[in-house]
């Protein structure tokens, strides 16, 4: 008899806690209202008083972004080309996605060759660059040269200034197996 009521307890501090970490749908209008009360004594034992209230209102705006990877294979012999895809995507029903920024590590064992194809949804305004460390070191604006690696480790980075509602796009490099 213990367990069951154990469970239900435990399941309701799970629901409660999680309630508390939701994001508010993307249209909600949230509500804040402050109030303020006054008179005209300051012992206020008499004298005529007030209240006043004011009201904002703020509606909810989030893009909803998604991004996911794919190789052209699964399996490589040493020396055979391997593009790697990201795919990126804004969910959103209300809002666009700004400064939108992707970065990629090229992996271990494998050599940077070429950048194939950047399809930006909005108007063709995909900016990419290039480092060898994600800090500490500037990007260079471009691409990597062909052959680069593995001495080190090469990132790409591509960034969108804007991503509308239910846009897509595309980046996809090569490179070669070590």
């Amino acid at each position: 008899m213990i367990a069951p009521r154990l469970a239900v307890a435990a399941m309701a501090l799970l629901l409660a806690g999680s309630a508390n970490a939701m994001t508010a749908a993307c249209g909600v209008v949230l509500t804040n209202v402050a109030s303020a009360t006054y008179s005209i004594n300051f012992d206020r034992s008499s004298g005529v008083g007030a209240n006043n209230n004011g009201t904002a209102m703020v509606v909810v705006a989030n893009p909803v972004a998604l991004l996911w990877k794919t190789a052209s294979t699964t399996v490589q012999a040493p020396g055979g080309a391997v593009q790697f895809c990201i795919s990126f995507d804004n969910q959103s029903d209300c809002t666009s996605a700004f400064n939108v920024v992707i970065t990629d590590r090229v992996p271990d064992n494998m050599r940077f060759m070429s950048v194939d194809l950047m399809n930006d949804p909005w108007d063709g305004q995909i900016f990419n660059t290039w480092s060898t460390a994600l800090t500490g070191q500037p990007w260079t604006a471009g691409n990597p040269p062909a052959g680069q690696g593995p001495v080190g480790s090469v990132y790409l980075r591509w960034s969108l200034p804007m991503q509308g509602m239910w846009e897509s796009g595309i980046v996809c490099y090569t490179v070669t197996i070590l």
